[in-house]
């Protein structure tokens, strides 16, 4: 996985990235497991890429929520989103 600067995942690819609050974890469990046995390590390291997971997919549906929010609410007040200027290009 590539690294991402920021407390989320980044938002302009399909890729996912881990955040420092899911890497601790990780690194966490990797740290902690290192005296037991090799099925006991593969459970928690299943049991923590689990809940780094669903972490990922509730950020995702969170950071959609608001994004959807956010529109609304600007569209409410008048502005054109297409109007403004931006520095990541539009597909066209």
């Amino acid at each position: 996985m590539s690294a991402c600067i920021g407390n989320s995942e980044k938002t302009t690819t399909d890729t996912l990235y881990l955040t420092v609050e899911q890497v601790r974890p990780a690194a966490s469990t990797c740290v902690q497991v290192q005296s037991l046995p090799p099925a006991a390590r593969r459970d928690a390291y299943e049991k923590t890429a689990e809940r780094i997971a669903y972490y990922q997919r509730r950020n995702r549906a969170a950071r959609q929520s608001h994004t959807r929010t956010t529109i609304l609410r600007l569209a409410q007040l008048g502005v054109k989103l297409l109007w403004l200027p931006s520095c990541v290009p539009r597909d066209r």
